[in-house]
């Protein structure tokens, strides 16, 4: 239990990096830290449920989630942008290579 607390004050930390590098633009930063806080939620939340704080672990599992599809629109995002950038070559229908 102490563990589990201990993790979740280092994830509100964490989450306030988060904050800041969406703030300050920094999609890298952004998209790492979402990242590394989906894991943490998640692990908190098999520790809450090894211990039978199912409660707990829901929300955990929860926020867990709610990072994740964040981290997979801004996923998706950059790789629309790569896309753009870096068209497809085609050859007779089947992807060759990105220019």
């Amino acid at each position: 239990m102490e563990k589990a607390e201990a993790c979740l004050k280092f994830i509100n930390n964490k989450l306030k990096e988060v904050e800041e590098s969406k703030i300050s633009g920094n999609i890298e930063k952004y998209f790492f830290n979402l990242s590394s806080v989906v894991s943490d939620f998640a692990f908190v939340g098999d520790l809450y449920y090894i211990i039978e704080e199912y409660e707990k672990a829901k929300k955990c599992f929860s926020k867990a989630v709610e990072f994740d599809m964040e981290y997979i629109k801004i996923k998706r995002e950059i790789g629309d942008k790569d896309r753009e950038n870096f068209p497809i070559i085609l050859n007779n229908g089947k992807n060759i290579a990105f220019l």
